[in-house]
């Protein structure tokens, strides 16, 4: 409690002579509480000084780093598609070109994109962007996996870069450990679209800023138009896959689609790949019509359309394209297009 001064003239004792002790202590708690208050007036002065300085430089977890992914399903193939555009904050800083490892990436394959990411960057292909209207594309035929079940499922994500590549890092692990113990397939695409929900909703709290497609080659599929009780169909059905796609918000939230599309410019590739794409008549519409080369020219049309539109879409598209042959073995190739680089 606060000392209050009350000045006294005149005090005497009872030797009647006069004190002025009792004035000298009110001035000195006077003095001091004027002295704390002034020093805690001026503390409260800096602190709010200084949280009004920092207020416009407030620390951001996030920064969005582009990226337009998409994933396609077919009768017999799969597709997984990204550009290699990053951009850094603001959205007009280019930071690279080339960026490919953490946006289109396997879950059990730590080496494919690395490689075709290590191809990009050394410069081979610095002729394929002319002037002209004819374009240059790089095709790498990779090994022919010998059943559906060797055919790898890709995982693209776009965002923010380091929660992407923390992501991959996550899944890999998880999906290793799983497999080990026999809970999870490589060749179930439900099941590794089930774990990476799981992975995402986890982190609902505070969530990887990572909007994710997945595609994969599913062995479980049923041949439409064959009869469970027609003997002559058996051979095709043990020989029959289809291709499935997963779209997903940041949460884990996901759905099975014929065409998915995820990060910066969906607004405008989703409604161009609908219009392009359509979906197969009857009861299952999780399916596009037409064959693996057809898809991969659709794709390579919505993409040189949104480069144009949109600043943090460009440079290069990459396609990853899983197809079963008529042998039952499954061929895969990487596909490279140029964009435009604006």
């Amino acid at each position: 409690m606060p000392y209050i001064w009350l000045p006294v003239r005149s005090i005497t004792n009872h030797h009647g002579k006069r004190s002025g002790k009792r004035s000298g202590n009110c001035n000195y708690n006077c003095n001091s509480s004027i002295n704390s208050n002034a020093v805690f007036f001026l503390v409260s002065i800096i602190i709010l000084s200084c949280v009004q300085l920092s207020a416009g430089a407030q620390f951001e977890p996030y920064t969005l780093n582009g990226g337009l992914v998409s994933a396609v399903a077919g009768r017999n193939f799969c597709i997984a598609a990204s550009d290699t555009r990053m951009i850094g904050e603001g959205g007009y800083v280019l930071e690279s070109r080339n960026h490919l490892s953490n946006r289109l990436w396997s879950v059990d394959d730590d080496t494919l994109m690395a490689d075709v990411e290590e191809l990009l960057r050394s410069g081979s292909d610095s002729a394929e962007t002319t002037t002209t209207t004819v374009v240059r594309e790089i095709e790498i035929d990779l090994e022919d996996t010998s059943s559906v079940s060797q055919a790898p499922i890709f995982i693209a994500s776009s965002g923010c870069s380091t929660d992407c590549c923390q992501l991959q890092r996550t899944i890999r692990a998880d999906f290793r450990a799983a497999s080990y113990f026999g809970q999870i397939s490589r060749s179930s695409p439900d099941q590794v679209a089930n774990m990476l929900s799981q992975t995402l909703y986890e982190r609902r709290g505070f969530p990887y800023y990572a909007f994710c497609v997945v595609s994969g080659l599913d062995i479980q599929g049923t041949n439409d138009g064959s009869s469970n009780g027609d003997s002559n169909s058996d051979s095709d059905s043990d020989n029959y896959c289809c291709g499935k796609a997963y779209v997903y918000d940041a949460i884990g939230s996901y759905e099975s689609v014929a065409v998915a599309a995820a990060g910066t410019g969906r607004e405008l590739l989703q409604p161009i790949l609908d219009r392009m794409f359509e979906a197969r008549s009857g009861c299952d519409n999780r399916l596009v019509d037409g064959t693996a080369n057809e898809a991969v020219q659709t794709l390579c049309k919505a993409y040189r359309s949104v480069s144009e539109r949109e600043i943090g879409v460009g440079d290069k598209l990459v396609l990853h394209i899983s197809e079963m042959n008529a042998d039952g073995k499954v061929s895969r190739r990487v596909l490279v297009v140029p964009l435009k680089q604006h």
